[in-house]
Formats: structure tokens, C-alpha cells, sequence
């Protein structure tokens, strides 16, 4: 019985981190795709608040996201400018896409669950083209910028 149990205590703790990395992925993702609020990113995850906070604390603590306020050069809509969003930080995507990769084939060895597998596959696949789509972003404001 004692097997049994300690078999039983891995593989929740086993889902549990897959869980929480598949969390960190959606959080990640939606603030790739567009900085976001707290109170957004409650919307657009559908996550907890204190399953949010605890996930976007972390990723602060990584260095992968931050806060910031939204500055009048930064948009038109007079109601945004003051606004505290998340945002990720440019010069640590490649080590989140590192990481999200890595995660990857570490989770195509030990995931058993194939519907838990396909979906981080599909969630790595999403924060690939978010990823993508920010830096071509980036890329067409520069050279707004530079043309003026």
C-alpha cells in the first residue's frame, strides 16, 4: 500500500508541474500577443486570481515579464494612458522560446496523458507565433520610428 501511495503522490506531483508550466505558457502567450492588465489577463486566461498572481510573479521573478505604465506616446485612447499592463521583456524571448523547447521534449518523454500533451504542443506552437508576430511588431515601429 505504501507503493502504491508514493506511486500516486509522483504522478499528481508529476501533473501538477505540467499544470503550472502549461499555465506560465497561457500567461506568457497572452502578454506576447498584447500587454495586458491584471484584471484582462483574468479574462483572457480564465485562471484564478491567486493562480494568476502566483504564475505572474513568478515569470516576474524570472525576468521574463514586467510592469509598466502605459505613456501617452504609446497610444491614442486617452482612457489607456496611465494604465498598468504587463509586458515581456524583448531581450529574454529567446530564453523563454529556449525554455518552451526544452519543456517541450521533456513533456513528449514523460507525459502519459496524449489530450494533456497535445495541448502544450498546441500552446508552444501558439507562443511561437505570438512571439513572432511581437517581434515583427517591434520590427514595423522601429522603422517607423527611424523614418521620421
Amino acid at each position: 500500500m505504501g507503493l502504491e501511495m508514493n506511486e500516486t503522490k509522483k504522478a499528481l506531483g508529476k501533473k501538477s508541474r505540467l499544470l503550472k508550466r502549461e499555465n506560465r505558457a497561457l500567461i506568457y502567450m497572452t502578454i506576447a500577443k498584447e500587454p495586458s492588465s491584471f484584471s484582462e489577463l483574468l479574462e483572457k486566461t480564465k485562471l484564478s486570481r491567486s493562480v494568476l498572481t502566483q504564475h505572474l510573479k513568478e515569470l516576474e521573478n524570472e525576468g521574463l515579464i514586467y510592469k509598466d505604465i502605459i505613456k501617452p506616446t504609446e497610444t491614442l485612447d486617452k482612457s489607456q494612458i496611465g494604465k498598468i499592463v504587463y509586458k515581456i521583456k524583448e531581450d529574454e524571448i529567446e530564453n523563454f522560446l529556449m525554455q518552451t523547447i526544452n519543456m517541450n521534449f521533456t513533456i513528449a518523454d514523460l507525459v502519459e496523458d496524449e489530450n494533456l500533451k497535445q495541448k502544450l504542443n498546441e500552446y508552444a506552437k501558439e507562443i511561437a507565433k505570438a512571439i513572432t508576430q511581437y517581434i515583427n511588431q517591434l520590427r514595423t515601429v522601429r522603422e517607423q520610428s527611424l523614418k521620421k
